[in-house]
């Protein structure tokens, strides 16, 4: 498994939330896949982290790096 690009962007006015998005590349003898790894974490609660959102695109539906989802695909307000 393979992970580079790693773009980790906090939330420009709700402290304690971040978007990290990644490229995730993986291979073995039956499977491969290639794509981005968007998470929003929520580190307000500092002994309790969540995950509220995970998505996955594969990469051959990535044209731009504007097709990746990020934390401003997300209104959290």
């Amino acid at each position: 498994m393979k992970f580079s690009g790693f773009r980790i962007m906090r939330h420009p006015t709700m402290d304690g939330i971040y978007g990290v998005t990644l490229r995730q590349q993986y291979k073995s003898d039956r499977y491969a896949d290639d794509g981005y790894l968007f998470l929003l974490w929520d580190f307000r609660n500092p002994s309790m982290p969540l995950i509220h959102v995970r998505t996955w695109q594969p990469a051959g539906t990535v044209h731009s790096g504007d097709d990746v989802i990020s934390i401003q695909d997300f209104n959290l307000e």
